[in-house]
């Protein structure tokens, strides 16, 4: 019989030993990308997105009009962003 307990043990170890994710998605088409990612399983990342400027500390002065760009950060530093969502999932180590 396997305890419910060694499981929670495993993850929390899991997520304290991984590095946690932000990815912000910033642009008119921001909500079919964030589904799209969402749609992948990807563990210690919190994701936010907006179709118009925002002051939010991840999203502000990150929108760009005519664009959607994806921000993948780590530790505060954020590598440069980019259109597409696979090559944003490649900047995600899980």
């Amino acid at each position: 019989m396997v305890k419910i307990q060694s499981f929670c043990t495993f993850d929390l170890i899991y997520n304290l030993k991984s590095n946690y994710y932000e990815v912000a998605v910033v642009g008119e088409n921001a909500l079919e990308k964030v589904k799209q990612i969402n749609s992948k399983y990807i563990p210690n990342k919190l994701i936010i997105g907006s179709t118009s400027e925002n002051n939010l500390p991840l999203l502000k002065n990150r929108f760009i009009k005519d664009k959607t760009l994806i921000y993948v950060c780590v530790n505060k530093a954020c590598k440069m962003p980019t259109e597409s969502v696979e090559e944003s999932v490649s900047l995600i180590n899980y």
